[in-house]
């Protein structure tokens, strides 16, 4: 039996859902017992209550200063003080942890170095045994902060970005790098690719799973003046205001509908001619794996600007950032555009990235095993050489 440990952050919703996506592909897998904790809110439930609402109100209403600070430090390496500084929010559920469950592998799902640095006493306990460290990166964006130099495997969300990570030195000599996917739900496997279908007839607006979009009412009223041939359908999330709003917009026109947070996105995505969203790198990975084409909204500073970038540079949509890019593009967003947008998505969308990386990790566990049990029988024949670090 392995045990796998899922290290993630409740701090934007897509680092939970890559997490669920984890939990269900290993469900599947008889020989895997998986478990995933929240290492912030495991450490202190206030301060990651502090962190998360830092997050929200940052990037709603200062976002320019986000995407500076995100910016500033994309380069600094995983030693450097301020990570050392930021893991003490996350460090402590970290290692509780492995202590509890003893995991044979840690797949770590958000830009945190908890892990980079070596417990002291005052994290309680005796040495952990080191399991083999993974981290996937849930963004089409690369920053140092995710790339610790402890971690024996990093899972980027694409080929190109494994192969921009090990050329801009953020991979260290030793450490694998695979282009494996962001992980999507199951349901996502089943993906249409790209068929002489009939015309879809309704775009989707996601919001995320918090329900977050902005000028999402002049959106909608630009969306179906533009194309009044589609109907609208909202995802609001867990919204329940923004659920509200469009209600009452659906309530003037019919062209419109609100729904709250839906569990089946892939049958929505499947279904539409495109899809309008906010750039976040786990609705980007689930529009991607759909084959759906998109129009990405006033992406903010920071990783959603190079989730834009990338989305744009494969051809799969296009990113606006005012209502009057918006209103630009959407008589355009039609007939062989669509068509070309939607090959260019199923091209690069990964649906089955959860069970990529879970292959690739197993094969890695077998190899990091018999090169510990080659470490044991050296100090065997040579006493007092030291094996693999502990974590403690």
């Amino acid at each position: 039996m392995t045990r796998l440990l899922i290290l993630y952050a409740a701090i934007g919703d897509g680092h939970r859902q890559a997490a669920h996506a984890l939990l269900e592909a290993c469900s599947r897998r008889p020989e895997i017992e998986a478990v995933a904790v929240d290492n912030f809110r495991a450490t202190h439930p206030l301060c990651a209550w502090l962190s998360e609402g830092c997050y929200r109100l940052s990037t709603r209403f200062f976002p320019w200063l986000y995407g500076w600070s995100y910016r500033v430090t994309r380069r600094l390496p995983s030693h450097h003080w301020l990570w050392q500084l930021l893991a003490l929010l996350s460090r402590q559920g970290a290692c509780r942890a492995l202590r509890e469950h003893q995991p044979d592998v840690v797949l770590q799902l958000f830009p945190d170095l908890a892990l980079a640095f070596p417990a002291r006493s005052g994290d309680q306990g005796q040495a952990i045994r080191r399991p083999l460290q993974v981290v996937v990166v849930t963004d089409f964006s690369l920053h140092g902060r995710w790339f610790s130099h402890q971690a024996d495997v990093f899972c980027l969300p694409a080929p190109a970005l494994a192969r921009a990570a090990q050329a801009q030195g953020y991979v260290a000599p030793g450490q694998a790098c695979w282009g494996t996917g962001i992980p999507v739900r199951r349901q996502f496997a089943a993906c249409v690719r790209p068929l002489p279908l009939p015309p879809r007839q309704y775009v989707v607006v996601l919001t995320g799973g918090r329900g977050v979009f902005p000028q999402l009412a002049k959106v909608l009223l630009a969306l179906r003046s533009a194309r009044p041939e589609l109907a609208v359908h909202v995802l609001c999330g867990r919204n329940a205001r923004m659920y509200k709003l469009v209600s009452h917009l659906a309530a003037r026109d019919p062209g419109i509908e609100a729904h709250g947070f839906v569990e089946q996105v892939a049958s929505f995505l499947q279904g539409a001619a495109f899809a309008v969203l906010k750039a976040g790198g786990l609705t980007v990975a689930e529009a991607l794996a759909a084959a759906c084409p998109m129009l990405l909204y006033k992406p903010q500073p920071g990783q959603e600007a190079d989730n834009a970038a990338f989305v744009e540079a494969a051809g799969a949509g296009r990113c606006v950032r005012n209502l009057r890019e918006l209103q630009a593009v959407l008589p355009a967003f039609t007939g062989s555009t669509l068509e070309q947008m939607r090959a260019a998505a199923a091209a690069v969308g990964q649906p089955g990235a959860a069970d990529a990386v879970l292959d690739r990790v197993l094969v890695q566990l077998a190899l990091h095993r018999t090169a510990g049990q080659a470490v044991a029988a050296d100090q065997l024949a040579h006493p007092g050489v030291e094996g693999s670090p502990a974590l403690g």
